[in-house]
């Protein structure tokens, strides 16, 4: 059944977001808010992208600490285990996460935020795959004693604090898009007497 705000809300979207939906249409091919049903099938294959992503990075990270471990270098892994820790809260928030599609007419934003979170995954395990290559590619580069230099231990160091940095905002990101997707005009409704409330009793100090 076409829910007819949720419908033209979808339909100026579509038209204003037509690059971002485009290419998310080459890795979800039914991705589509056009009606309840799609909506609801739209973000179940979305989120299960994510999740799947999400493991697969945590993989990475572990592949990682295994390397790590194996030359006798701990220094990065206290920063692999809160990233390991980080990703799987990410990967609980997005599998329990709660959307009714009452009345989402706000899909601008959502539509935005599926971009940007389908385009972090990515960009994480991008991340992380070229940091499991430059540990590899580093081995020879140990001192005498079997040691990486302190400004290689520094870099990976930075790196790992600059996936964990993207994780945090998709955290965000995934959070703005369920607020997005669950506000609705009594919400709305709400947010303006809360906010009325505010300014009458502010207005009592006026004289």
């Amino acid at each position: 059944m076409e829910h007819p705000l949720l419908a033209e809300s979808w339909k100026e979207s579509a038209g204003r977001h037509f690059s971002k939906i485009h290419s998310l249409k080459k890795i979800l091919p039914e991705y589509s808010y056009k009606t309840r049903e799609r909506a609801v099938r739209t973000d179940e294959k979305l989120c299960a992208l994510l999740i799947r992503r999400l493991k697969l990075a945590k993989k990475k990270v572990y592949d990682i600490s295994d390397l790590c471990f194996s030359l006798q270098t701990d220094q990065p892994l206290g920063l692999a285990d809160q990233l390991k820790d980080e990703l799987d809260i990410l990967a609980d928030e997005i599998f329990i996460r709660h959307h009714d599609w009452k009345d989402p007419v706000l899909l601008d934003g959502v539509v935005t935020r599926d971009a940007r979170l389908v385009d972090g995954v990515k960009s994480i395990n991008q991340d992380l795959l070229v940091i499991w290559k430059t540990i590899v590619e580093s081995k020879n580069k140990r001192t005498k004693h079997g040691l990486f230099p302190k400004a290689f231990l520094k870099k990976l160091d930075n790196a790992l604090i600059t996936v964990r940095k993207k994780v945090l905002a998709l955290a965000i990101l995934f959070k703005e898009r369920e607020a997005l997707i669950n506000i609705h005009p009594i919400t709305l409704q709400k947010t303006f007497e809360s906010m009325q409330k505010e300014i009458r009793e502010k207005s009592l100090y006026i004289t």
